[in-house]
């Protein structure tokens, strides 16, 4: 019965069109952790200043459009030296 369900949704699923992912944060829990390695070190840290928007379409995955932005004021690392 179940597959039965999955079968008669499906083709809707297919033709729902662009899915949108707004990644506004009212709540700063979003959060972007960059690692770099470095010839002389590595560098680590995080980000928490993200923001944009993305149009995913699962019909047509290369048509895939959007901005992702991360404030730059919003870097963090644990090195003192390197704030």
């Amino acid at each position: 019965m179940a597959w039965a369900l999955a079968l008669a949704v499906a083709p809707g699923v297919l033709n729902a069109g662009p899915i949108k992912f707004d990644f506004k944060d009212p709540k700063k829990v979003n959060n972007v952790v960059f690692l770099l390695d470095a010839p002389l070190e590595s560098i680590n840290g995080t980000a928490t200043g993200v923001s944009g928007a993305v149009s995913f379409d699962p019909v047509k995955p290369m048509a895939t459009t959007g901005k992702i932005v991360l404030a730059t004021s919003s870097l963090h690392v644990d090195n003192p030296v390197m704030k």
